[in-house]
């Protein structure tokens, strides 16, 4: 049945991009982000993955774009609106307040290790200047 309403949508998507709909990047974003959750993957764009580490390095030049980061889940707020990823190189605060309605599937996001996340997002900077990353879609998998 989802799979019936998700190729059904998806067919919708295809067939407004390819006709120049003006609301065909906001659907594809969104398929984008539905279908990056369930599968760790993205149906019509794609997304570079970088470390955290040049995150934190970068100059400016990731700043709006939809990036892709791995890592395990460090910390996780008191509400749930943000958590901290850590990878190989470093750690950085994820903000989950700007998922939508489509990544309400998004799993519980877990501290013990026994998972491995794959997080899409936009790189944003605070008022700091520490980077962060506005997610738009999680997809986790077993590390066992």
């Amino acid at each position: 049945m989802v799979l019936t309403r998700f190729f059904i949508v998806a067919c919708v998507a295809v067939c407004a991009t390819g006709c120049g709909w003006q609301g065909s990047r906001v659907v594809s974003r969104r398929l984008d982000s539905f279908f990056f959750g369930l599968t760790g993957t993205t149906l019509f764009s794609t997304l570079p993955t970088v470390t955290v580490k040049e995150i934190h390095l970068d100059k400016g030049l990731l700043l709006g774009q939809n990036i892709q980061i791995t890592g395990q889940v460090v910390d996780v707020g008191e509400f749930g609106t943000y958590a901290v990823l850590a990878d190989d190189t470093a750690r950085m605060l994820i903000v989950l307040t700007d998922m939508d309605a489509s990544s309400l599937r998004a799993p519980a996001l877990q501290t013990d290790g026994k998972y491995h996340y794959w997080v899409m997002g936009s790189v944003d900077y605070g008022k700091r200047g520490l980077p962060f990353l506005l997610v738009r879609g999680i997809y986790r998998k077993s590390m066992l």
